[in-house]
């Protein structure tokens, strides 16, 4: 008579530890590579700064390079964990792939300029196309054809702005820019 085993078998793997005197074998919090650098909120430049470069992809590679920023740790210092803002954005911004434009975009700016004291609006001037308006503000149930025409008149802080403001705005903006009513439009 054969006597069957019975096997208990899990539904997920649970990670096996190996014998302690075993030399290959690493303890699984410790990640190879050297540890991360810490974030500071506000770094210590490496040194002075003595250009102001006119484009946007060079003042921001300027300041990295002055307070020795990879774009990893320029991420890691601006970005709050609960954001969505991919780090893919942040890098072509800085290889000059793409400028920003958006409303979280020019969030994020705002705090590398508070991270590396600079002047507020410092990256923003830097801008090409200053006329464009931003896209992403928090404008509920208004259709995409009227968000166009109404993006270019709203400020930069629209999304932040208590409820009562931001329509007391738009409705300015309806009544006295797209409906016409200004000597101007007439």
């Amino acid at each position: 008579m054969l006597a069957k085993k019975a096997v208990s078998t899990s539904s997920t793997r649970k990670p096996q530890c190996a014998a302690a005197d075993d030399p290959f074998v690493r303890a699984a919090s410790i990640q190879p590579g050297p540890a991360p650098k810490p974030i500071s909120p506000y770094p210590e430049p490496l040194f002075d700064a003595t250009e102001d470069l006119a484009s946007f992809q060079d003042a921001l590679a300027y300041h990295m390079r002055r307070f020795g920023d990879t774009y990893w740790q320029l991420y890691r210092a601006v970005v709050h964990l609960n954001e969505t803002f991919d780090h893919k954005t942040l890098l072509s911004c800085i290889q000059g792939d793409r400028v920003p434009r958006s409303v979280a975009s020019f969030d994020i700016l705002r705090r590398i300029e508070r991270r590396y004291r600079l002047s507020e609006g410092y990256f923003k001037e830097k801008l090409p196309h200053q006329a464009r308006s931003l896209y992403g503000h928090n404008l509920g149930d208004v259709s995409p054809a009227e968000r166009r025409r109404i993006s270019l008149h709203l400020p930069d802080d629209f999304s932040s702005l208590p409820f009562t403001k931001r329509e007391e705005i738009l409705d300015w903006v309806r009544r006295v820019i797209i409906s016409g009513s200004t000597e101007y439009r007439r």
